[in-house]
């Protein structure tokens, strides 16, 4: 099945590639050549978007199997802003790109509220604990994370940070 990903083994393990976004991702063979051995054919995969953008999100999983517990993807979708869900039945991780903050819009500022939180972060991932009950942000590459009016991070320059969310 094409949309069930391209499965890689090698002796005893195995992975899946599968691509997340966008949908209907083409995959094909090509002829390349190491880069240690120019003179000497192989043949590798090959993966295009089915529209010609001069941008484009590409969200991919790799498996490796066998896995302990079934993990589940869901796609995201947000105004300026996309991503993926990924359960593992314990715990919850929604991750998220900010199209306003990933570098090809430089004429517009990179403020966006994603999943409730506003900042101008390229990247944000909710970590939520079931059994726990718990909640945890990491920031990526951004200046001010906020949920509610409740500031969580703020600073004068870009940073990473991780903060509860609670």
């Amino acid at each position: 099945n094409k949309d069930d990903g391209v499965y890689f083994t090698y002796e005893d393990c195995r992975a899946r590639f599968k691509t997340i976004e966008p949908a209907g991702m083409i995959q094909a063979e090509r002829v390349g050549h190491p880069c240690d051995k120019q003179e000497e054919d192989k043949i590798y995969l090959e993966f295009s978007t089915p529209e010609k953008n001069r941008t484009q999100t590409l969200i991919s999983v790799l498996e490796l199997e066998p896995q302990e517990h079934k993990v589940k993807y869901k796609k995201l979708t947000g105004k300026n802003a996309s991503g993926v869900l990924v359960c593992d039945g314990r715990k919850e991780y929604e991750i998220w790109y900010n199209h306003m903050a990933d570098g090809h819009i430089m004429h517009d500022n990179s403020n966006a509220v994603i999943a409730g939180f506003e900042t101008d972060g390229y990247m944000l991932i909710i970590t939520r604990d079931k059994d726990e009950g718990s909640e945890k942000v990491l920031m990526v590459c951004g200046s001010y994370l906020r949920r509610g009016g409740k500031v969580l991070a703020a600073s004068f320059s870009k940073q990473t940070k991780e903060t509860v969310a609670d």
